[in-house]
């Protein structure tokens, strides 16, 4: 199962078709990889997952994102729903899938 429009995948700038086009994309490349290697199935590394979500938090330092409640925000004040960058910035996040970042699993 793969999770479009998911956590941290909200514009606050530009079309949501657009971000929705290149999860598309990106999902495409991990079912192909699944396919050529034979896989029955494709997770992301524990490790891999913690590193991208602390870098993308990180990203929020000293934006107006973390000074306001809303529901942007969880409980604990974690921005769950919006992208910190440009579009650019999520085409370079997800235009390249990266196999050593997921485990495959066997059927």
């Amino acid at each position: 199962m793969f999770v479009m429009y998911g956590p941290n995948t909200n514009t606050s700038g530009g079309s949501i078709i657009w971000y929705l086009e290149q999860q598309a994309a990106y999902i495409r490349q991990a079912l192909e990889l699944v396919r050529a290697r034979g896989a029955a199935a494709i997770e992301v590394k524990a490790e891999v997952e913690a590193a991208s979500d602390a870098a993308l938090q990180q990203r929020f330092a000293g934006t107006a994102w973390t000074d306001c409640d809303s529901w942007y925000r969880d409980a604990e004040g974690r921005i769950i729903t919006n992208w910190p960058g440009y579009m650019r910035d999520y085409l370079a996040a997800v235009q390249e899938l990266k196999p050593d970042d997921f485990d495959l699993i066997q059927a």
